[in-house]
């Protein structure tokens, strides 16, 4: 199936949106931990791979 330049960006749009989406989110988790929390960077990364 061969998709149109126009459906082609269309998916890569969405795939845009969707990464802002989770980096928004992985960057307030990380404030959250690390400002309110106190646990310092290094555990975090350890928690997260």
């Amino acid at each position: 199936m061969k998709l149109s330049f126009r459906e082609k960006a269309a998916y890569g749009l969405g795939a845009v949106g969707k990464d802002m989406v989770y980096m928004l989110s992985a960057s307030y988790i990380l404030y959250y931990y690390q400002d309110l929390l106190g646990i310092k960077g290094l555990p975090i990364i350890r928690m997260r791979s």
